[in-house]
Parts: structure tokens; C-alpha cells; sequence
């Protein structure tokens, strides 16, 4: 279902076009939350998964950390490197958020 709602998602900004449909905290949340076993990603590999210019992916970063809904997590086997993954307070809400999605497409 997640895989869906992810393809769902990337059709429709390739269809309008990122200067129209750019919303990369969403494209982060969702890339990390559909991932493999919501395993940390390197922050280099989210910027990229966003398609927003780096410095605005990185900002939108900064900004999902300050809102507790992203972790940073230190690379134990490169320092240079920092991992982020989802928060527990995020999950929540992602669990939440597809429940309620789940349950209204039940009904139409």
C-alpha cells in the first residue's frame, strides 16, 4: 500500500512538474518510511531521494529533526558520514495517517 501511495505520489509531480508539486519533507518522510525496514539512510541519499536542490533539502531537513519527526544518526562505520531515520514519534503518525487512508478508501 505504502508503494502505491509513493508511485501514486511521484506520477503526479512528474505530471505537474516539481516547480508545481515540490514537497520535499513529504518525499523524505516517505521514502524513509517506505523503506526497508524503515533502516536509517545516509543524509546524502535522502537530499537526493527529496529531487530538491540540496540546500533546500538540507534545510527541510533541519526543519523535520527540530520537529522531532527525524533522527540523525552517526555512521558507525564512517564518521564523516550521519544517518537519518524516522523518529518514533513519526512512525506514529505515519501509521496513523495510512490507517486513517486505509479505512476511508475502505468506505468509497
Amino acid at each position: 500500500m505504502i508503494a502505491l501511495f509513493a508511485w501514486a505520489h511521484r506520477s503526479l509531480g512528474r505530471r505537474l512538474g516539481a516547480d508545481l508539486y515540490l514537497i520535499p519533507a513529504w518525499d523524505m518522510l516517505l521514502d524513509l518510511y517506505a523503506g526497508n525496514q524503515r533502516r536509517p539512510m545516509s543524509l546524502t541519499s535522502l537530499c537526493l531521494a527529496s529531487t530538491a536542490p540540496e540546500r533546500t533539502a538540507l534545510r527541510t531537513i533541519d526543519a523535520l529533526v527540530r520537529h522531532k519527526l527525524l533522527i540523525r544518526v552517526p555512521d558507525t562505520r564512517d564518521r564523516r558520514r550521519t544517518n537519518i531515520q524516522l523518529s518514533p514519534r513519526a512512525v506514529r503518525l505515519l501509521n496513523g495517517y495510512f490507517d486513517d487512508l486505509l479505512k476511508h478508501l475502505r468506505q468509497v
